[in-house]
C-alpha cells in the first residue's frame, strides 16, 4: 500500500469551495470537448489559427512542430501547458484533453458499476520519454499513440456524414470500453501526453529534491512537505495518479522515475540503432505540397489526424488505406479527380499540427513539387492528329509547351520541369479515358 499521509495533515477544504471547484472545472472541460468536437465534425469554422486544432493544443505535437522551425498559436498553447506540468498535476489531461474528460466519465460509471480495478503497469512515461527523445533525435516514434491525434483522426475514414461519426464513436469507444474495464486505464496507465506531464512533473521534483540534498539541506531537519494538490485530489478521488509516485521516501519515488526514464531511453535507443522496415526515400504516392523529406520523416511525423483532410478546399488529400508500404497506412495522399491543387493554396501546411507538412508561401510552391508530369504520346490525342491543347491551356504555371516530338512524329505536349509543381490541373483536365494521357507520378516510382 502507498504510504499516503493522514487525512488530518491535509487542509480540509471549505464546504462551498469542494463543491464550486469541480464543478468549474468540469464546466470547462465540457467547453473544450464541445469545442473539439466542433472542430472535426464542422472544418468551416477552423479558420486561421484554430484550423491546426484540435490536435495542435497537444503539447507533444507541439514540440514536434516546433523541432521543424514552425510555430504556431495552438502550438504554442501547447508548449505553455507543458511548462505549466512542471508545476501543476497533469492541467492538459484534467482541464483540457476531450478524451480524458470521457476517459474519466468512464472511470467514474465504472466505479458505480462496482467493476473490478485492474492494476496494469505505468506504461505511459516509457512511452513518453520515448517519444520525446525520438523527437529530439528526429526519429519520431509513437506520436500517434497522442489522445487529441486519436481523437480527431478516425473523422475521415469513410466519405462523410454519419459514416464518419460511426468511425469515430468505434474508435473513441474502444478507448473508451478499456477505460471502462481498468477504471481510467487509458490516462492512467497509457495515455502518451499524460505519461509526459508526469515526466515533467516528477523530474522537476526529484531534481529540486536533489538540488536540496546537495546544498547540505538534510531532509531530518526540514519540516515535513505539505501535502501537494494532486495528493488531495487522489484521497478524494478525483484524479488518477501513480501511488508509487506519491510515497513520502523520496529515494524509493526517485528510484522508479529513473528506472522508467531509462527504459523509456532505451526504447529510444533501440528505434534508433536496429534498422526496422523504413521507407523509401523518396515517396511512392504522391504527398500534399511541403511534405517533409526524405519520406520515412514525413510518415514518423504524420499522426494521421486528418487536419489537412478536412482543410483541403479542393477536396485532393485522401487517407491512403492500401499503402505501398504499411508504414504509409492512412497517411494523407494526393488523388486527382475533380480538383487540382491550387496556386495561392497552403492550407494543408497550415493546419498541420506537428510539421509533417511545412508551411508554405504561394510563391514557394514551386520549391516542392508535388509529383513530376509524365506525357504518354501513344494516347494522346494530338498523336491522332485530333485538336486538343486542353493541358497546355488550363496550366496555371504555363509549364506546358507543344512540341513536335521526332519518336511519334507528331506534336506533343512538354512540360518544363523548372516550373512544374506537379499541381495536377493537366491530369484533371486531360480528356482520355480511362487512363490519362498526362498524368503526375511520385518522384520514387509508379502508383
Amino acid at each position: 500500500m502507498p504510504n499516503l499521509p493522514n487525512h488530518s495533515e491535509i487542509e480540509t477544504p471549505k464546504k462551498n469551495e469542494g463543491r464550486k471547484a469541480p464543478a468549474f472545472r468540469w464546466g470547462v472541460r465540457a467547453f473544450f470537448l464541445g469545442a473539439c468536437l466542433l472542430l472535426v465534425l464542422k472544418p468551416n469554422f477552423a479558420v486561421g489559427w484554430l484550423g491546426s486544432g484540435p490536435a495542435g493544443m497537444s503539447p507533444l505535437l507541439a514540440l514536434g512542430k516546433l523541432r521543424g522551425g514552425q510555430i504556431s498559436f495552438l502550438a504554442l498553447l501547447g508548449i505553455v501547458l507543458g511548462f505549466v506540468a512542471l508545476w501543476r498535476w497533469r492541467p492538459f489531461c484534467r482541464w483540457i484533453c476531450p478524451l480524458g474528460t470521457c476517459n474519466e466519465v468512464a472511470a467514474k460509471l465504472g466505479g458505480w458499476c462496482r467493476l473490478p480495478t485492474l492494476r496494469l503497469w505505468w506504461l505511459g512515461q516509457v512511452l513518453a520519454v520515448s517519444a520525446l527523445l525520438g523527437l529530439i533525435l528526429g526519429i519520431p516514434l509513437l506520436l500517434w499513440l497522442d489522445p487529441l491525434a486519436i481523437w480527431s483522426s478516425p473523422w475521415e475514414a469513410a466519405g462523410g456524414g454519419t459514416s464518419r461519426l460511426g468511425m469515430m464513436g468505434f474508435a473513441v469507444g474502444l478507448v473508451l470500453l478499456f477505460s471502462l474495464a481498468t477504471r481510467g486505464g487509458w490516462c492512467r496507465y497509457l495515455c502518451l501526453v499524460g505519461g509526459l506531464q508526469e515526466v515533467l512533473f516528477f523530474g522537476r521534483r526529484s531534481c529540486v529534491q536533489r538540488l536540496r540534498h546537495w546544498g547540505s539541506l538534510s531532509s531530518r531537519r526540514n519540516p515535513p512537505t505539505p501535502a501537494l494538490p494532486e495528493i488531495k485530489d487522489a484521497l478524494q478521488g478525483n484524479v488518477m495518479v501513480d501511488p508509487s509516485m506519491l510515497r513520502n521516501d523520496s529515494v524509493a519515488m526517485d528510484k522508479r522515475f529513473i528506472r522508467r526514464f531509462f527504459l523509456g531511453a532505451s526504447l529510444a535507443g533501440v528505434a534508433v540503432v536496429v534498422p526496422g522496415p523504413r521507407p523509401s526515400r523518396e515517396p511512392r504516392r504522391l504527398r500534399p505540397p511541403g511534405a517533409q523529406r526524405p519520406e520515412s520523416t514525413f510518415l514518423g511525423l504524420c499522426v494521421r489526424c486528418g487536419n489537412c483532410l478536412r482543410a483541403c478546399p479542393a477536396g485532393i488529400l485522401v487517407a491512403d488505406w492500401s499503402p505501398a508500404e504499411w508504414t504509409g497506412f492512412a497517411a494523407p495522399v494526393v488523388r486527382f479527380h475533380d480538383d487540382y491543387c491550387h496556386r495561392d493554396c497552403v492550407r494543408c501546411g497550415q493546419v498541420c499540427p506537428t510539421g509533417a507538412i511545412q508551411e508554405l508561401q504561394p510563391s514557394v510552391k514551386l520549391q516542392t513539387p508535388i509529383g513530376r508530369v509524365i506525357v504518354e504520346g501513344e494516347i494522346c490525342l494530338l498523336a491522332d492528329e485530333r485538336e486538343c491543347g486542353l493541358c497546355r491551356a488550363h496550366c496555371p504555371y504555363e509549364a506546358i509547351r507543344l512540341k513536335f516530338c521526332p519518336e511519334t512524329y507528331a506534336v506533343l505536349p512538354w512540360v518544363d520541369p523548372s516550373r512544374c509543381t506537379g499541381c495536377g490541373a493537366c491530369e484533371v483536365i486531360c480528356p482520355t479515358q480511362p487512363r490519362k494521357a498526362i498524368r503526375v507520378e511520385p518522384f520514387g516510382g509508379l502508383w
